[in-house]
């Protein structure tokens, strides 16, 4: 049997990415209407669930970006966006090290332009 190819890869990933969405949205969303349980994994399931839908909005330009980066950046990238979406206290402590480390990264290479490493 042949999947069914886009032009970005196989169309099961984006359909499974946003099935997940739906039901982390619709689960959230239930249990936060009708007041069941404990309204902190209420919130965490609506939040997981719009990170989620925005990966599905954005898969094929996330595909194309796996072909030029390497699967690991794009999954610490997943990882670190369901965590700030799971607690986003600690999102303003992520952002501000992304923050510090991209000023700290431009930093270093203005150096090394001014600095050229003689052989």
């Amino acid at each position: 049997m042949s999947q069914k190819q886009s032009e970005h890869g196989p169309q099961w990933q984006r359909t499974a990415t946003g099935i997940l969405a739906i039901a982390a949205l619709i689960f959230g969303g239930t249990r936060f209407a009708l007041t069941i349980g404990d309204q902190g994994i209420n919130g965490i399931m609506i939040r997981v669930g719009m990170v989620l839908g925005a990966i599905w909005l954005a898969m094929p330009n996330l595909k194309r970006f796996t072909r030029t980066q390497t699967v690991g950046v794009f999954l610490v990238l997943v990882a670190v966006l369901v965590f700030i979406a799971s607690r986003p206290n600690l999102g303003r402590v992520v952002v501000a090290l992304v923050v510090i480390g991209t000023v700290t990264n431009w930093g270093l290479k203005w150096l090394s332009r001014l600095f050229p490493t003689r052989p």
